[in-house]
């Protein structure tokens, strides 16, 4: 304490859950010492006040850093979750030094050879995952940004992964956006992976939730313009299926109004579609995780033991809400009804909604709203914790969403997924939309198509002369082929081989929809474009293969 300026403040803090302490330390503390020893106690604030939800990240990197001495393990960022409050943490690729080295030599931009840590030497992801969640430090289930395309990012809430990461990883793209001059000399790369909905729809990936990631990124480069990560292929995925389980209506900052028009938008449709946050850091970029706010998913696990498989469940189910600090539910006879489909029927229901944020002792809740199909029902502005009875009485298809926000409002923000309700029990939410076909031949020629239908899981086979006329979803293929010959003429794909849809994702990828006054990660909800593109699904498309 030599030479320090009295009195001296301490400030304690441990993630969003902890309550924060502050310390004032005077002069006479020291005595003549000049030594001060103080232990602090962290507190839970939030122990008790949610029962059965369990909050954590499944977008994230541990080794990221281009420099050898800033590289951490999956063990240091299982700490790092642990220490920021998390209950579960997917951690994403690349999982190990080995796997970011592979990466970088993949892309011609190597890096010196890394020794590898011991913990995790001849491992596999799952296994190191398992070591960390019995030594107690953390539930760590392996995550995997496992799309990573020029039509969208996608990534797992629990599900298998594959340790080859990169498979869908559309490089020459990226290599190609980030190049103004390539883009001058050269084309647009062919596509040469497999179709997102053939990825969404593999069984390996099934019973994992599924995420469209930071739906309406992009940005501007220096020396190349436009670059995309936006969800171009969410409208046809949603159309088809849906195909996914969520989409992220919270990241990078807790306020992200155009990702949460684009959620409306979807649940205005029909579907049921669940809100989750990511934080897509780096643990081994300070930098990039310790300057942005930290935002979670909580999900509703009830009394069954926290695992992959619960909590892939509980955002498939819709039980859960996204927060940057405070806390949220919607109960009904004392039992959360987040997530829940109730019968439109006209009956009164009472509601009991819930908010609280006590990190610092000035924390409190400022604003709470509850919204309808997309419009603020009601809005109550309490002072400290917040408890409201309510009375819902529901005739019409609709949705119910709980906002809540701290006194610092930009930066202290909770959102809760839906709660919905149906006059429709048996088929309560919107399904895929079927386009007629219709395959035409030469003169005479008997034509077969084999359609396997990847949104649908059916795979059916239909004959005709000179032309054969089915129904089945956009995301499928046709292997067409000759009877007499007995020769496969051709394999349609309508996602590929239909310019019109094709060229809805382009619109979007490119930034098509660009205008001046937009700022970088900005997308209309209408740019997306989903009542054109339902439109162009609806009517009949008719290839000519003879």
């Amino acid at each position: 304490m030599e030479g320090a300026a009295f009195p001296l403040r301490v400030i304690v803090r441990r993630g969003a859950r902890c309550r924060e302490i502050v310390d004032e330390i005077g002069e006479e503390a020291c005595g003549d010492s000049q030594e001060v020893v103080r232990e602090y106690s962290l507190q839970r604030w939030d122990k008790g006040i949610l029962e059965g939800w369990f909050c954590g990240d499944a977008h994230n990197h541990v080794a990221r850093s281009e420099k050898v001495e800033d590289f951490r393990t999956m063990w240091d960022a299982a700490e790092v979750a642990a220490a920021e409050g998390l209950d579960f943490v997917g951690l994403g690729s690349p999982w190990t030094r080995t796997h970011h080295v592979k990466y970088r030599d993949s892309i011609g931009r190597p890096l010196e050879a890394i020794t590898e840590d011991e913990r995790v030497k001849g491992k596999s992801v799952p296994e190191i995952c398992e070591e960390i969640s019995q030594k107690g430090i953390v539930l760590a289930i392996p995550g995997n940004e496992f799309i990573k395309t020029r039509f969208a990012h996608l990534f797992l809430f629990g599900g298998n992964i594959d340790e080859d990461y990169w498979r869908y990883y559309d490089d020459v793209f990226d290599f190609w956006q980030c190049s103004r001059s390539r883009r001058v000399r050269e084309q647009e790369p062919e596509y040469r992976l497999r179709p997102i909905y053939e990825i969404l729809t593999d069984e390996r990936y099934c019973w994992g939730a599924r995420v469209y990631a930071h739906p309406t990124s992009w940005w501007y480069e220096p020396e190349a313009g436009f670059v995309t990560n936006i969800a171009a292929t969410l409208p046809f995925d949603t159309l088809v299926g849906p195909l996914y389980d969520a989409i992220v209506v919270m990241g990078y900052e807790p306020e992200r109004r155009e990702y949460q028009e684009l959620w409306y938008e979807l649940l205005n449709r029909g579907y049921r579609i669940t809100a989750v946050s990511e934080l897509d850091a780096c643990f081994d970029n300070r930098r990039s995780f310790c300057n942005r706010p930290l935002v979670l998913t909580y999900c509703h696990i009830g009394d069954d033991v926290i695992g992959a498989k619960t909590i892939a469940e509980a955002v498939k189910k819709g039980k859960t809400f996204v927060s940057s600090g405070p806390l949220l539910d919607i109960r009904e006879e004392g039992k959360t009804v987040i997530g829940a489909v109730l019968p439109s029927d006209g009956q009164e229901r009472k509601w009991s909604l819930f908010g609280d944020y006590q990190m610092r002792s000035s924390d409190g809740i400022s604003r709470v709203q509850l919204i309808r199909n997309g419009k603020i029902l009601r809005e109550w502005r309490p002072c400290g914790s917040f408890e409201e009875s309510i009375t819902i009485c529901e005739r019409e298809d609709s949705w119910y969403v709980m906002k809540v926000y701290g006194k610092e409002e930009k930066r202290e923000l909770a959102l809760s997924s839906a709660v919905y309700f149906r006059r429709d029990l048996k088929h309560p939410f919107s399904g895929p939309v079927m386009t007629p076909f219709e395959i035409r031949g030469g003169r005479n020629q008997v034509l077969g198509c084999r359609v396997h239908d990847f949104a649908t899981g059916k795979e059916k086979t239909y004959w005709g002369k000179e032309r054969v006329e089915f129904e089945a979803t956009a995301a499928c293929t046709i292997e067409v082929f000759d009877r007499e010959a007995g020769k496969k003429i051709r394999e349609v794909r309508p996602f590929f081989d239909h310019k019109p849809i094709w060229d809805h994702a382009r619109h979007l990828y490119l930034g098509r929809f660009i205008r001046k006054e937009l700022a970088c990660g900005e997308v209309p909800v209408e740019a997306f474009r989903i009542g054109e593109l339902r439109d162009i699904l609806l009517r009949k498309m008719i290839f000519h293969v003879s």
